[in-house]
Formats: C-alpha cells, sequence, structure tokens
C-alpha cells in the first residue's frame, strides 16, 4: 500500500528510516523468484508432457532475456517429445529491438538450458532452425532421442544471475578470461579498463544510453516491463523488478511506494537513470564484446547459446556480467560501429566484468512452464 508524501516526511522526521532497526526498511524489500511457488501444470495444460519434460523446461526457462521478457513459448507437436520453440510476438520489443536481435539471442539461451537440462536427463536434443526470417514466430524444431545421461551441475542454470553493482575493477587473470572465452574462442574479445578501446566503449556507451533516454517510444516500452509493486510481479512474473535492478535502501522503498512505472518517463527519472547508468560503468575490470559470424536467425541463435554457455561458468570464477547493450540498440551506434569496423564484424553481446566475490543468489522472476506451452 502507497503513503502519501506527508507521511512519508513525517517518518523521516521522526527517524523511522534509520537503518538497521527501521521497520520500513525491513518491509522494502519486494517478491523474489524464489517467493514465488510455481503454478503446477494440470491435466489440461500438460500437453501430453511428463515430469521429466516439465523439469527440462522448467531449467530452459531460467535463460536471460532483454528485460527479462521471457520471449519464448513451447508448442507441443505429439508426445514423441517433439517440440516447437517460438518467440511470442507480444513480448517482442519493437523500440529497442526492431530486428528482433535481443529476442534471437534470448532464445539461444533458453535453447541452450533445454540442450544441457536434457543431456543430464538421458535426452539428446537435436536441433533445427525453422524460421525464415527474425519476425517468424516458430523458431527452432527440437526432438529428443535417449543417449546416456552427461554429468552437468545443474546448479549452474539455477544461480545464474546477472549483476550490476559491486564489481570490483581488479584485472581479471588470463585463466579466468580464458575460461569464459572458452565456448565462444574467436569470438570473445575482451577490453581491460584503462585501455583506449575500453574508454571507446563506455564513451559510446553512454552517448547512445543518452540518445535512447531521449525517445519517449524505448522509454514507454521500458516502462511497461518495470515491476514495482509486488502485486504486478507475481500476476506477471517477468519483467524488471527493484530486486533485479539492483535499487534499494531508502531509493528502492521511496520507488515501491511513490512511483508507478509510467513515473520512468519524467525528465527526471531520465536524469536520475543516466547518473545511475554512468555509475556503473566506472565499476568493473573492463568489458567483453561477444560477435558473430552472421546476422541470420541461426548465427543469433548459436550466439546466444555459446553467450549462456559462458554466463553459466562466471559464478564459479567469481565474476559478475552485466549486458549492456544500448550501443547495439540505437541506429546512431550500429551505424558507428560500422563506420569503425571491417563489415563482417557482428557485435551481439556488449558486456561490463568484474569479479565479485560475495555473489548474491537470483532475484529476477519466472513464469510457469505452464504459462508459455502450447497445444
Amino acid at each position: 500500500m502507497k503513503i502519501t508524501r506527508r507521511q512519508f516526511i513525517k517518518r523521516l522526521s521522526a527517524g523511522a528510516l534509520v537503518v538497521g532497526a527501521n521497520p520500513l526498511l525491513s518491509a522494502c524489500g519486494g517478491i523474489t523468484r524464489n517467493d514465488l511457488i510455481s503454478d503446477k501444470p494440470t491435466a489440461e495444460n500438460l500437453f501430453d508432457l511428463d515430469e521429466m519434460d516439465i523439469n527440462i523446461l522448467s531449467y530452459a526457462s531460467l535463460a536471460p532475456s532483454a528485460l527479462n521478457v521471457q520471449p519464448w513459448f513451447v508448442r507441443v507437436v505429439d508426445r514423441h517429445r517433439h517440440w516447437i520453440i517460438g518467440a511470442d510476438p507480444r513480448r517482442r520489443l519493437p523500440a529497442i529491438d526492431p530486428d528482433n536481435r535481443e529476442i534471437l539471442l534470448s532464445i539461444g539461451a533458453f535453447v541452450e538450458n533445454l540442450f544441457i537440462a536434457a543431456s543430464t536427463m538421458g535426452l539428446f536434443a537435436d536441433f533445427e532452425i525453422i524460421a525464415k526470417t527474425p519476425f517468424d514466430s516458430e523458431i527452432v524444431s527440437v526432438k529428443f532421442t535417449k543417449t546416456p545421461k552427461v554429468d552437468y551441475p545443474l546448479k549452474r542454470l539455477s544461480l545464474r544471475r546477472t549483476i550490476k553493482k559491486g564489481l570490483s575493477q581488479k584485472e581479471l587473470k588470463n585463466q579466468t578470461i580464458n575460461a569464459l572465452s572458452a565456448p565462444i574462442k574467436d569470438c570473445f574479445l575482451y577490453s581491460p579498463k584503462g585501455t583506449a578501446h575500453a574508454a571507446c566503449i563506455r564513451d559510446g556507451l553512454m552517448e547512445q544510453y543518452r540518445n535512447q533516454l531521449q525517445r519517449d517510444a524505448a522509454q514507454a516500452e521500458i516502462s511497461s516491463w518495470i515491476r514495482l509493486a509486488d502485486d504486478d510481479a507475481e500476476k506477471f512474473r517477468d519483467g524488471l523488478t527493484l530486486e533485479g535492478m539492483e535499487i534499494g535502501g531508502i531509493p528502492g522503498w521511496y520507488l515501491r511506494h511513490f512511483a508507478e512505472p509510467s513515473d520512468f518517463m519524467k525528465p527526471g527519472y531520465r536524469e536520475k537513470s543516466l547518473d545511475y547508468t554512468a555509475a556503473l560503468t566506472k565499476e568493473g575490470a573492463g568489458w567483453i564484446i561477444i560477435t558473430s559470424e552472421g546476422n541470420d536467425v541461426a548465427h543469433l541463435i548459436e550466439t546466444g547459446r555459446k553467450f549462456e554457455q559462458m554466463a553459466l561458468l562466471a559464478r564459479e570464477h567469481n565474476v559478475a556480467i552485466h549486458p549492456m547493450s544500448q550501443y547495439l540498440e540505437e541506429k546512431s551506434g550500429l551505424d558507428m560501429i560500422r563506420m569503425s569496423h571491417k563489415k563482417d564484424i557482428f557485435p551481439q553481446f556488449i558486456l561490463r566484468a568484474g569479479y565479485r566475490y560475495n555473489y548474491p543468489p537470483p532475484v529476477s522472476l519466472r513464469r510457469s512452464v505452464c504459462w508459455f506451452l502450447r497445444a
């Protein structure tokens, strides 16, 4: 329940907001992933799936996605484990992702999680790209065959998370870089903080973020995926929560009680967002750029899979990874990249990276499997 600004000031004046012994701040935390009990699939929405199938899809749904829109759906073709993985057009981001590039990268991460989970349960997932264009709703066909179980720690999937704050500026060790780049190989570029290329990435990112903040369509789209209220978080189980954006303390409490998602359209909020992002770019050891060999559907799906392979290793190496791809979401940013690089360079991820030794648990919301199943 929201309170008035007068009540807020009165309580602040009375010292009720002292950190450490404060009933208001102690209750300001919102719903996180672990607070939500997944809906049990019923006979009506199982679509001939058994418990193993549900487990595989549950792990697949832990994949990351832009604004946490979770764009995937799964259509069950038949009871012989033939599924179609697609992108829900209602979850598109036309203002910041007009070409569906980020949607397809997210589907690629979903595919990778599905492949890993299935392999640990004695199933080989054979994928075929069926989409002809980036805007086709049905993207990947998958059929399963029995195979020896693969020993892979599924905890990596359930513990993976994006971290924005608290990144150390300590230089990444060569062994850390080698471990993270192994799944991506020649498509992995790392620029340590202090290098000219790192400064160029940061300056370009901030310039493009300013451009994005000035576009009402982009800000309206982003705001529509912000879940400030616990009721919205529980209702939709997607999008950006204050916990996911790592906005806590008094600012988080204030936003939770006073703000609406539409308020983020206001000039004052946009300015604070710019300041917040500028502060984040000063943290971390450097920048990782992940490229692809092409820009078609198949290459984007494959790049999303490779990114997820890397992201799943990050926690074990105490590395926090924060995607900051506004550079790639603005036409002026893409034009700058084309002017300063060879034509066959296709950057797909711009990631800020740094050590984080007190690694927090995942908080981003997830929809239950039965929410994205289709007959």
